[in-house]
C-alpha cells in the first residue's frame, strides 16, 4: 500500500491530475502492485531451483505485455488524454 502511495505521489507532482481520479489510480496501482506481487510469487513456487526462476518469469511476462495493450498506438493515447482532461 506505501508503494502505491509513494508511486502515486510521485505521478501527481509531474503530472497534473483531477483531484477526482486520484482514489481510482491510487487502487488501481495497489491491484497491479499486488498482482505482481502474487504472480512473482507463483512463478518463485513453480521453479525447481533458482536459476529456472527467471527464465519462469520471463515466460509469464512477455504474453502479459503482448496481451494487455503494452504496445499502443500513439493515436490511441490522444483519446486516453481526451479522457483524463475532462
Amino acid at each position: 500500500m506505501y508503494q502505491s502511495a509513494v508511486l502515486l505521489g510521485c505521478m501527481v507532482s509531474a503530472v497534473t491530475l483531477p483531484e477526482s481520479a486520484l482514489p481510482g489510480m491510487y487502487v488501481t496501482l495497489f491491484l497491479a502492485s499486488f498482482g505482481s506481487m502474487v504472480l512473482g510469487l507463483l512463478v518463485s513456487a513453480i521453479a525447481p531451483n533458482q536459476s529456472v526462476a527467471p527464465l519462469l518469469t520471463i515466460l509469464v511476462l512477455v504474453p502479459q505485455v503482448i496481451f494487455g495493450g503494452g504496445y499502443s498506438r500513439l493515436a490511441n493515447l490522444k483519446t486516453m488524454e481526451k479522457f483524463l482532461t475532462s
